[in-house]
């Protein structure tokens, strides 16, 4: 046999059991120490604790100029770009500028902290009642325009009902697209 031959099987041989052994004495020492590996306690989540809900101060009247979201407005706000009753946002401009739509008649629908969500149905039923109540009265010089429309905005489910977002009002705005000059609601 060659000598390299003999070398190479004596190698290979020596090596075996030599990787066997410390394999084992590897194994052998993990299990008699304690992980160092710690578990972690898990997160507390969150308790949703029954808040109170919070309702707009909608006696605080108007926002001045500036973006505001729906569920901010108070009532009075002139608006510019008005396109549909149900935005997320609005930009209100000043009365005395032209404008596209006001925002009137703003009211919090319940604010009996523990009422619960009376549905759709009655939500949009009290929203369209306010707005078809409407005393010529809170008019300014209405009588300048002939496609005056009034639609009523309103929160909807559940959520926002627990929140306290029970907000209703109503936009005035001309059916044409037209500019409003002036406060058209008192």
């Amino acid at each position: 046999m060659n000598k390299k031959v003999v070398w190479i099987v004596v190698t290979v041989l020596g090596v075996i059991p030599i990787a066997g052994l410390g394999a084992w004495v590897s194994l052998a020492s993990s299990e008699q120490q304690p992980s160092t590996v710690q578990e972690q306690p898990e997160p507390e989540v969150a308790q949703d604790l029954d808040l109170e809900p919070e309702f707009p101060v909608v006696a605080a009247g108007p926002r001045p100029p500036g973006e505001w979201k729906w569920s901010e407005l108070r009532g009075g706000e002139c608006l510019r770009n008005f396109s549909s009753a149900f935005e997320e946002s609005y930009a209100v401009v000043l009365c005395s500028a032209g404008h596209e739509a006001e925002f009137v008649r703003a009211t919090v629908l319940d604010e009996d902290p523990t009422a619960s969500y009376p549905g759709h149905a009655w939500v949009r039923r009290e929203a369209a009642a306010l707005c078809e109540s409407w005393p010529l009265s809170e008019l300014n010089d209405a009588e300048r325009y002939d496609d005056l429309y009034v639609v009523p905005s309103y929160s909807l489910g559940e959520e926002a009902w627990a929140r306290g977002d029970r907000l209703a009002g109503c936009f005035v705005f001309r059916d044409g697209g037209g500019y409003i000059d002036g406060r058209i609601v008192r």
